[in-house]
């Protein structure tokens, strides 16, 4: 099926004198023998690969992709990424004009299967979200896209990330966050009172009625998504800086020589020490359509969270 569609769009696509993108997964549960067949024949007709998930039931989203992987060739350009939403805005932000994006197997199904789980999920719907994108956002389609429950938020425009109630303004969207110290649902009667304010909110949270929320399994996790959403409508030169000393010296370094090459406010670099799991995902946040330049710092308090915030930052050098 994929090697007869790609087929069918190859010629278009060169009439147009573009690319042809296939953004593609294998269901689980299935034979698994097909799915290297499936990359090899993605491979052969199409310019750009972007391999992801589509319903893999029991199995491991992870080890499904890998039996994909294994029918490419070495030097096969392609982009992994399992959550299929994030995949589908990585092509479509990509693409250009003359560019042909085939979503490959799920267009007609209206949920995705995880775990034995069924959660909405439409290709068609993602994929007119990110065409129409703008900054700001309805409430709606921000819980479409994260696959969660919203209460009273269709109207609801959302132009801003916000966690700290202190600076709320009008069309945020304020995530509740949990530390040790602090868990920032207690603070939800106060977010109620603002004006046109939304909330991502845990799935078990007790909240205002008036408030419209956004209900995940996990806030930070729904922040992180976002900020990777963000991060893939912007091409420009990315660094990140880690280590265990020197890193703000150098991230000012870097950043100083940019503001020399490009100006003072093309450029963005991570401001304080916003350089963890909710740092990072609040300084992408901040990218917008001036900046010609990135430099982000990236620190870490607990093993694995390098491996969690480096995707959000796609740096080009690091």
């Amino acid at each position: 099926a994929i090697h007869k569609v790609l087929s069918a769009l190859r010629p278009q696509t060169e009439r147009r004198g573009g690319q042809l993108w296939c953004v593609f997964g294998c269901g689980g549960n299935r034979d698994a023998s097909k799915r290297p067949l499936m990359a090899r024949a993605a491979a052969t007709l199409a310019d750009q690969l972007v391999i992801t998930s589509d319903n893999p039931r029991y199995e491991d989203p992870l080890q499904i992709i890998e039996h994909v992987l294994g029918g490419l060739t070495a030097g096969t350009q392609h982009i992994v990424e399992p959550d299929r939403a994030l995949a589908i805005d990585y092509a479509i932000a990509h693409a250009n004009e003359k560019d042909v994006v085939v979503l490959a197997g799920k267009g007609h199904e209206s949920t995705q299967e995880i775990a034995g789980e069924k959660t909405p999920f439409s290709d068609a719907l993602i994929a007119k979200q990110c065409l129409n994108h703008r900054s700001n956002t309805k409430g709606e389609s921000i819980a479409h896209w994260l696959g969660a429950e919203e209460q009273n938020c269709p109207d609801i425009l959302c132009n801003r990330i916000n966690t700290d109630t202190r600076q709320l303004k009008t069309q945020d969207l304020f995530v509740a966050l949990k530390g040790e110290n602090f868990d920032a649902h207690d603070f939800l009667e106060e977010v109620a009172q603002f004006e046109g304010v939304a909330a991502i909110v845990s799935q078990t949270a007790t909240v205002p009625a008036t408030l419209p929320v956004i209900r995940v399994a996990d806030p930070l996790s729904a922040l992180q998504k976002i900020a990777k959403k963000w991060r893939y409508h912007f091409r420009l030169p990315t660094i990140a800086v880690t280590g265990s000393n020197g890193k703000t010296t150098v991230k000012e370094m870097l950043a100083h020589i940019g503001r020399t090459w490009v100006g003072d406010e093309a450029v963005i670099a991570t401001q304080g020490n916003l350089n963890n799991d909710i740092g990072v995902p609040l300084s992408v946040l901040r990218l917008n359509s001036q900046h010609r330049y990135a430099v982000f710092e990236l620190g870490m308090n607990h093993s694995g969270e390098i491996a969690v915030i480096a995707p959000i930052v796609l740096p080009h050098i690091a």
